[in-house]
């Protein structure tokens, strides 16, 4: 894919290692610049609101301002500069924080031990507007939500659940401990745990939240059903 025009990339990372490859890595990629760089996120929101960057790449582990997360620093970062695309650079696999980061209006969700070679492809994929996470870690292997014609391709689909299961898992999408669910749909404890495990040996997961994940990727919940 050819860009337009060069884009801006602004960069916010403790790391300086990182600071350095990206910057080394875009020098071949006439298309993009990083024009900013910044170590800590307090100065992220007003530096975005400056340099108006068409790419935001925000390490998620960065030391957070009093008061503010990363999805507060999204939100803010969206409001003041709304046509800037967000990555989030993540140290590990969390699937629940990558649904809060794209919820708040980050545009890509990728791990920092990924292949440096994908971040050129993701810029591009996230300035042609598509939502993209990192799906298969190993091999590096990009999944777009935006494609749901890829997602209608998948085995899996909201007919391997039963209604009660697919009810527990919205409950626990929505932040519901398993008392909870098991309050709200008058059930036990253990027959909550026991649908929980079902839901997760069907959709072959290890945890609820890769079971969260995986049903918002084929749409048997949606974004907005997960607690933020």
């Amino acid at each position: 894919m050819a860009l337009q025009q060069k884009a801006k990339v602004l960069v916010a990372s403790t790391d300086s290692a990182t600071l350095y490859s990206l910057k080394k890595l875009l020098a071949y990629h006439r298309e993009m610049e990083i024009t900013t760089e910044a170590y800590v996120d307090e100065r992220i929101v007003e530096l975005a609101t400056q340099v108006l960057p068409d790419v935001l790449i925000i390490e998620n582990m960065l030391p957070k301002p009093e008061g503010f997360d990363l999805v507060d620093i999204i939100k803010e970062i969206k409001s003041s500069s709304p046509t800037t695309n967000i990555i989030v650079l993540a140290r590990d696999v969390d699937p629940i924080k990558a649904i809060e980061a794209f919820k708040s209006g980050a545009h890509a969700y990728i791990l920092k031990s990924a292949p440096i070679e994908q971040i050129p492809l993701v810029i591009k994929a996230v300035i042609g507007s598509k939502s993209v996470t990192e799906i298969s870690i190993g091999n590096g292997i990009i999944e777009h939500f935006s494609h749901p014609e890829k997602q209608a391709r998948q085995s899996f689909g909201r007919d391997h659940l039963t209604k009660r299961e697919l009810e527990v898992l919205s409950l626990a999408a929505e932040g519901c401990k398993n008392i909870e669910i098991a309050c709200q749909l008058g059930l036990s404890e253990r027959t909550v745990k026991a649908h929980m495990a079902a839901v997760l040996s069907k959709m072959g997961v290890r945890d609820r939240s890769q079971a969260i994940l995986t049903a918002v990727r084929q749409h048997l919940i949606t974004i907005d059903d997960v607690e933020s």
